[in-house]
């Protein structure tokens, strides 16, 4: 592409004047493109009347133009400079699919992203740069969480209850030994294999849902990897995580044997009728609650307290 002024003295009705296919002196033939602005000729010359006059009678006449051809290498070389500076702080011109492009690798690193490398995720890279001002911030409250999953759940109701108390288990290092660790009264002192958390958990309340919404939550549907992901991106491994959904009762089905839509016990079946307009379902969204909980020994295992 090659970019010129146009040498009209007539007032301009568009910023683009003339687009032509041109053969140059090389060979090549290039797309020549005249413009009516930041111009060194033309109607808007910063130059004296007789010489964009000079270039505007040489230009009716159809002879020869020295000095235009050699004003037009300063246009092509402006012009240029004046797109560039144009597209550099506006994505939706350079952006390139799966955020290729280099405005959007930069703003990838911003949320903690290596913008060179593909990621295996159920969030695109797209999403990264929708939210990148909530993820480059070091305070991601539960108010930006519960409006990111309103926004890609679309009309399914979000809320967030932050401080749900639980009983979080001891590790054997790390649980107390007579004269050795952990036996301080009022310090370090436990007794038993649990601890009451008060701020280690929040719980997603998603709903009402109708039922086939509702399976695309379940463990291994759509829905659920792609709220584990915005979860994990938010708060990666530093709370436990309930997704609490509630189901239109009447959408429910009843339970049969054999039936195909209704047969495990808490996720799809449920013995006998509700009341109540609405279903709950609290599923766990940390992989060691989904894989069974950690693999102990039989003296080792026991019941936390009841809330």
């Amino acid at each position: 592409i090659r970019l010129r002024g146009d040498p009209s003295l007539v007032f301009a009705s568009s910023d683009v004047s003339e687009l032509a296919p041109v053969k140059y002196a090389d060979g090549v033939q290039r797309a020549r493109v005249s413009t009516t602005f930041l111009g060194l000729y033309g109607s808007v010359s910063p130059l004296p009347a007789y010489f964009i006059e000079q270039i505007a009678l040489a230009d009716y006449q159809g002879g020869p133009q020295p000095v235009r051809e050699l004003l037009d290498v300063l246009h092509h070389r402006l012009l240029s400079l004046l797109y560039r500076a144009w597209t550099k702080y506006r994505l939706p011109v350079t952006y390139r699919k799966q955020g290729a492009d280099p405005f959007s690798r930069r703003m990838l690193c911003a949320v903690g992203l290596d913008g060179f490398r593909d990621y295996e995720t159920p969030l695109d890279r797209f999403f990264f740069l929708r939210y990148a001002p909530i993820l480059a911030s070091k305070s991601r409250s539960a108010r930006n969480l519960e409006t990111v999953l309103s926004e890609m759940l679309g009309d399914i109701g979000v809320k967030i209850e932050q401080f749900v108390g639980h009983w979080t288990k001891i590790e054997k290092p790390f649980r107390n030994k007579l004269g050795v660790m952990n036996h301080q009264l009022g310090e370090s002192l436990t007794l038993g294999r649990y601890v009451f958390d008060g701020s280690g958990r929040y719980k997603v309340v998603l709903g009402p849902v109708g039922y086939d919404e509702y399976l695309s939550f379940l463990p291994g549907g759509q829905r659920q990897e792609l709220v584990r992901g915005i979860i994990e991106t938010f708060t990666p491994g530093i709370h436990d995580v309930m997704l609490e959904i509630h189901v239109d009762t009447e959408e429910a089905p009843r339970f049969q044997l054999g039936s195909p839509r209704a047969s495990t016990l808490k996720r799809t079946a449920w013995i006998g009728g509700s009341a109540a307009e609405r279903l709950v379902i609290t599923i766990p969204l940390d992989d060691k609650h989904l894989a069974g909980g950690d693999d102990e020994d039989d003296e080792d295992r026991g019941e936390p307290p009841p809330m």
